[in-house]
């Protein structure tokens, strides 16, 4: 699988004036790349790289997000809901990697017990 970057445009224009003068092209790229290239100036650099296929689709990355805008659901709460088979740690990748939802963890709220509620309803009887 490939790693580095295409020829630039002036690199192609100067790989394919030394070659076709006849020159010895040492230049600051692999062999193979200067080849490929050579073989088919054309088509060099057209074929579309394939990676690593994505984990979700397009739509449930919208009902993600969907969810958490709308719905202010955490990470989990959206994993559980949508039956995902990813973790919730990918759900905050995909939050934080849109830039159009900003995306940041819920604060703490400690419980509301039986007695702060008692004492609430007792506070407002006064």
């Amino acid at each position: 699988m490939p790693r580095g970057t295409h020829l630039l445009e002036e690199d192609r224009g100067l790989i394919k004036g030394l070659a076709e003068g006849g020159k010895n092209i040492t230049y600051n790229r692999h062999r193979n790349t200067i080849a490929n290239f050579l073989k088919n100036p054309e088509t060099y650099g057209q074929n579309k790289r394939s990676g690593r296929p994505t984990d979700i689709d397009m739509r449930c990355k919208r009902q993600i997000q969907r969810l958490a805008v709308e719905d202010n659901k955490s990470c989990t709460e959206i994993k559980r809901q949508l039956q995902l088979d990813i973790s919730s740690r990918r759900i905050n990748q995909i939050l934080k990697g849109n830039d159009i939802v900003k995306y940041a963890s819920r604060d703490v709220i400690p419980r509301l017990l039986n007695r702060h509620i008692t004492a609430r309803l007792e506070f407002g009887e006064k």
